[in-house]
């Protein structure tokens, strides 16, 4: 191909149905004849447009064929002649008989050959066998059905914005279309200038959102948090005069609070910067409520220089009830070398089916030893929940709190491994820590004896995300080594297996239980008012709702009975 004065770039579209442009780099040769083809009518190429460096664009024909060193024997041997061109046209004498156009309906060439036609052959002729296998992938394109073609005749020069050149595979900043698009897809210039510049093409060919319909949705969801996040301050209950507020924006958008002791503030506010992470400023303490009512608040930067006391080492807070005085030394002996890779396991205790009248509780070893994130922990324990629940599921029953808890393993010959009797707000004591039993730091807990407050751990554990960050997979407790199984040779009557773990604790769905009462009010309403019209009996029909009306208070009643007895009785030693 000769080239002109500058850069020269090759584009190209096709004559039958110029559906283009597209780019020459895509390589769409014939499998058959190795010649250029439309990738959209198999139409084989006479014409390229060379646009030079300084921007005009000339038309020139000639023989389009792929290079000789890409060529591949493409029939049946390698010394089988390749089928005559045109040197004229460049167009091959086996071509694809076209199924929309004949020979004669086919349009000019721009370069003034008309009637560059040649003879055209079925389909069917060119068989698999004309040819050994198929072309490379690269050289292969999708052609779509005639239908999907639109014919456009009135494609100018200035159109054929399209080259090759990697450097314009980029965006241009004035229109609302790509300067060049990426190979394998071919954009229609109608449709092109039809969309509007505030919605541009992205590089895989999905329209994107505007930039002020993305602004405008985050301005709105932000005034939203933003004023959601006052009201839940407001509406929390004063911490009394022993304890502080502290609050904080999580990384999910809403507002968490704890209520901890004056001398745990620092601690607290330090917990909750970690836990809020990008959204550390928003940290705020609220002093206990003074003797002329008001309270007073603080954000964290000046929070720790208020009048409170603060806790300047972790033995400055209240000893857990559950643990010993061993725990308060824990932290001034250097922590024990755990090796990585390390088996870490979280201990969960589930409530499943009953037996007797009596609800079963079961343990689950989650294996979290790889973990790393916030999110993925809690991910693991929901799914071994919903995993030992889902046989005995009900959707009037949630989680509602967990506790801490330090349970013994039994072991029924009709049911198996289950958890026994169990202490709540117990954690592993520094015996377990410091023999590598367990393993959770800081150990003590500073922030109100527990290692993460109930409320945040049960708002991380019903809602999918990362809403603690790193920090909870080394707060937690966790089982070292091995999981907590029962042994039939080492374990007995007398010598029970322990362990400390977490307890998940169910309650009433009162959401749906409110939804349930309105459609039942509405069916019975309904019946009252079909039986009065159709019958003539008004008073018969108020009289089968006043019915209908007492029969589902009496089972709510006898079902809401049943839970409390079996949710008390639950607390109880488990006896074959």
């Amino acid at each position: 191909m000769s080239s002109s004065k500058g850069t020269a770039i090759q584009v190209w579209y096709c004559d039958n149905c110029t559906y283009g442009p597209l780019n020459y780099t895509l390589d769409p040769y014939c499998p058959s004849c190795g010649h250029l083809r439309c990738a959209y009518c198999t139409y084989t190429l006479s014409t390229i447009k060379t646009r030079n460096g300084g921007g005009g664009y000339r038309s020139s024909s000639g023989n389009l064929s792929r290079p000789r060193e890409m060529q591949e024997p493409l029939y049946g041997s390698s010394s089988a002649p390749e089928p005559e061109t045109n040197a004229k046209s460049g167009i091959p004498p086996a071509r694809l008989k076209d199924p929309q156009l004949s020979t004669n309906e086919r349009p000019q060439s721009e370069t003034g050959h008309e009637g560059s036609t040649s003879s055209t052959i079925e389909p069917s002729v060119l068989s698999e066998k004309s040819f050994s296998g198929q072309a490379p992938a690269k050289y292969r394109a999708a052609v779509p059905q005639p239908s999907q073609i639109k014919t456009r005749k009135d494609i100018t020069s200035e159109e054929l914005h399209v080259a090759n050149d990697p450097s314009k595979q980029q965006w241009s900043e004035s229109k609302s279309y790509p300067t060049s698009v990426p190979q394998g897809r071919a954009i229609k210039l109608d449709e092109l200038r039809a969309r509007p510049s505030s919605k541009p093409i992205d590089p895989h060919g999905y329209q994107q959102k505007s930039v002020p319909t993305v602004q405008a949705f985050q301005t709105t969801r932000t005034l939203w948090q933003h004023h959601r996040n006052m009201i839940s301050d407001r509406l929390q209950n004063a911490p009394s005069a022993s304890h502080v507020q502290v609050s904080w924006t999580c990384r999910c958008g809403h507002r968490l609070h704890i209520h901890v002791p004056v001398l745990q503030l620092q601690a607290a506010i330090d917990f909750a910067a970690q836990a809020a992470g990008p959204n550390a400023h928003t940290v705020t303490s609220r002093r206990p409520v003074e003797q002329g009512g008001a309270s007073a608040s603080s954000s964290s930067q000046a929070s720790t220089n208020t009048e409170l006391p603060q806790a300047n080492s972790t033995n400055s807070g209240p000893r857990s009830p559950h643990t010993s005085s061993s725990d308060e030394e824990v932290n001034s002996v250097l922590p024990p070398f755990i090796p990585t890779g390390t088996k870490r396991f979280l201990l969960l205790c589930v409530n499943t089916g009953s037996l007797g009248g009596v609800r079963h509780r079961r343990l689950a070893n989650v294996e979290v030893t790889n973990t790393e994130c916030g999110g993925e922990l809690f991910q693991s324990l929901r799914n071994a929940y919903y995993s030992l629940r889902k046989s005995t599921w009900n959707p009037f029953l949630i989680p509602k709190t967990m506790h801490y808890v330090k349970f013994q393993l039994l072991f029924l010959q009709r049911s198996g491994e289950v958890v026994g009797t169990y202490e709540v707000n117990s954690i592993p004591p520094a015996k377990e820590v410091l023999t590598q039993a367990y393993d959770f730091r800081p150990c003590p807990p500073r922030v109100g004896g527990l290692p993460i407050p109930r409320d945040i751990f049960m708002h991380s554990f019903l809602n999918p995300g990362d809403h603690l960050g790193p920090m909870v997979v080394e707060m937690l407790p966790k089982k070292l080594w091995a999981e907590l199984r029962w042994d039939g040779q080492a374990h007995d009557h007398f010598n029970i297996p322990t362990g400390w773990g977490f307890y998940i604790v169910e309650g009433i769905y009162w959401g749906l239980v409110w939804w349930w009462t309105v459609l039942l009010l509405v069916a019975v309403s309904i019946l009252t008012v079909t039986w009065s019209a159709l019958m003539g009996d008004v008073q018969g029909g108020t009289g089968l709702g006043q019915y209908c009306l007492a029969a589902l208070a009496v089972l709510g009643s006898v079902g809401l009975w049943h839970y409390n007895v079996r949710g008390i009785s639950s607390r109880e030693l488990l006896v074959e």
